[in-house]
């Protein structure tokens, strides 16, 4: 988890390891890193990753503990549909309904994560005014010989 007061560059650095390692990102990594030390010398890792970003920024922290809950549920849930839709060609095509439980947050992630890849994660934490918030990118390793995702320990 990254704690940094705000306009420290936690959203900019966590931008950046999402176009280094996302997969989609694999046709623009010269024009992004290309002049760069890391775009002269690569890793084996670079654009090799399904990259999931969770943004806690829109969960309601007032009213009920039903209704916070349901605020978290809601925004786990459209970072869980984004990414099964974005990556469709990875990870197949399959219906977020399927994958995504009302109300069962830990399911949910179980379901995306697990049934579809293994995961390591980036964390960051963010405080706007008094409202705490975390941005979580998690990258989903592909196997080289497969296009099911293989874990990767963070």
């Amino acid at each position: 988890m990254f704690l940094r007061p705000r306009r420290w560059g936690k959203s900019t650095f966590l931008n950046m390891l999402a176009a280094y390692y996302d997969v989609n990102t694999k046709d623009s990594f010269e024009d992004i890193f290309g002049r760069l030390h890391i775009g002269k010398a690569p890793t084996k890792s670079r654009n090799s990753h399904v990259v999931l970003q969770f943004d806690f920024s829109s969960i309601r922290t007032t009213g009920s503990y039903e209704q916070i809950e349901q605020s978290i549920f809601d925004s786990i849930s459209g970072s869980l549909r984004a990414v099964l839709l974005k990556y469709r060609n990875i990870l197949g095509d399959v219906s977020p309904e399927e994958y995504i439980i009302p109300g069962r947050i830990a399911t949910s992630l179980v379901n995306v994560l697990v049934s579809k890849s293994g995961a390591g994660v980036y964390c960051r934490t963010k405080r706007h005014g008094r409202i705490s918030f975390t941005n979580v990118a998690i990258p989903l390793s592909l196997a080289s010989t497969s296009t099911t995702p293989l874990p990767i320990l963070a």
